[in-house]
């Protein structure tokens, strides 16, 4: 008989997500991830503090989790960082602005 994992609440695996992204060398090394591969690095620490809590992602549920995440990555989160790769050097403040949003 397996035994049953409560899925944690949206702010707790928000929470996991962002300490995991907080850990010394992990922005350098998602930030490669996601330019060199294109990956979703929300999905991609998801997925990490899931499996870390102990919590498989039932097979039938990975399609729309899958298209909803790549829904918020390329409507939302790829536009916005275009943008702010764009005002690097142009508006330092407009700059780190748009980096607190994309990691909000």
């Amino acid at each position: 008989m397996s035994r049953r994992i409560p899925f944690p609440d949206a702010d707790a695996l928000w929470q996991d997500i962002s300490d995991l992204y907080a850990r010394e060398g992990a922005q350098a090394r998602c930030l490669r991830l996601q330019d060199g591969y294109g990956l979703c690095i929300t999905a991609v620490l998801a997925a990490v503090a899931l499996t870390r809590r102990g919590i498989a992602v039932h097979e039938g549920a990975k399609g729309p989790l899958r298209e909803a995440l790549a829904r918020w990555h390329f409507q939302v989160l790829v536009p916005l960082r275009a943008s702010r790769r764009g005002l690097k050097g142009v508006d330092d403040t407009l700059h780190d602005q748009a980096l607190a949003i994309e990691l909000a």
